[in-house]
């Protein structure tokens, strides 16, 4: 089942959702930069493995950053099985980049049940509240937080890191995966 859900992640990533309506930004380009006084976003470049796979360890138990198969490294945690029936709700962190670095972080719902979505959304809006303060510094907007609450697609950026809600609906109609991705899209400065 993981390597399934990392399949589908994989196939999200490449595909780009770009039909995604926008969240804050409406423009959909990258707000300005800090002034040179003003701090730089955390995470602005991206992460090392070892910060971003420990994002969200005091919720879900962090995977491995490892390759996975044709240069592409990531860590996926174990999933937090939750709610009634079989198969039951689950959420997972995950985290993609290259050897040395990570470009991409998400925490990802699989609602199995819809009878209990509303607390796999509740919950996904939790984890990814606390995975943005410690990978960029900022809480989620109000509206990004009520398009996430509404189960919704949407893109926006912070300063000019990429923030997503991506919905795939299972080929079956029985239920649904929502991601909330955070991306940089600056590339880190050259040793």
């Amino acid at each position: 089942m993981v390597k399934a859900f990392g399949l589908i992640i994989g196939l999200l990533l490449v595909l780009g959702f770009s039909a995604c309506p926008p969240l804050g930004n409406s423009t959909g380009t990258p707000t300005a930069s800090p002034s040179p006084d003003e701090e730089e976003l955390p995470g602005k470049y991206g992460w090392a493995p070892n910060v971003a796979c420990g994002f969200l360890s005091d919720k879900l138990k962090p995977g491995v950053y490892r390759n996975e198969g044709n240069n592409i490294y990531g860590c996926l945690s174990e999933a937090k099985f939750f709610g009634p029936g079989k198969p039951q709700n689950n959420i997972v962190f995950y985290a993609r980049g290259e050897s040395d670095w990570v470009r991409q972080i998400g925490v990802a719902v699989n609602v199995n049940q819809k009878s209990a979505q509303g607390e796999a959304v509740d919950l996904l809006f939790e984890y990814a509240t606390d995975m943005s303060m410690k990978a960029i510094g900022v809480p989620l907007s109000k509206h990004t937080g009520n398009t996430l609450l509404a189960g919704q697609p949407g893109r926006g950026f912070v300063d000019t890191t990429k923030v997503e809600i991506l919905r795939h609906e299972f080929s079956n109609g029985q239920g649904y995966e929502l991601h909330f991705v955070i991306t940089p899209t600056v590339n880190r400065p050259q040793k």
